[in-house]
């Protein structure tokens, strides 16, 4: 396989994981039903993991997710029917989820410039002092 040797602003794949995902999620609350949480855990999990992937596979580098999951949630409130409940459940599906953004958070250096955007972006995820 082909490995990244620089970096591929954004990924593709990452973005389209987040905003699939969220597609679903717009037409389990359309839909008006309970949604029970194991699925829409599923979809998390799927949305998070097509960008998380590429990352581990050696094609993208972390800072092209932060770039994709920075935009993607830019761009939610602007394609969904129901965007604040779609971009709670995306940002859920990042923060907590993805394998990646743990990553950045517990392992760059607090003072870092990508580490200090993503959070800046997520600031659910600001770990408490």
């Amino acid at each position: 396989t082909h490995t990244g040797v620089h970096p591929s602003l954004l990924s593709g794949h990452c973005i389209q994981g987040i905003l699939g995902g969220c597609t679903v999620l717009d037409r389990f609350i359309d839909s008006g039903g309970g949604i029970d949480p194991s699925r829409i855990r599923a979809v998390q999990q799927y949305m998070v993991d097509w960008g998380d992937r590429r990352v581990f596979a050696g094609v993208h580098y972390m800072t092209d997710n932060i770039a994709s999951w920075t935009l993607a949630r830019r761009l939610i409130p602007h394609l969904f029917k129901h965007p604040q409940q779609v971009e709670d459940l995306a940002v859920q599906a990042i923060t907590r989820q993805s394998r990646v953004f743990s990553d950045i958070v517990q392992h760059f250096d607090p003072d870092s410039p990508a580490r200090t955007m993503l959070l800046d972006y997520f600031p659910e995820a600001v770990p408490s002092s």
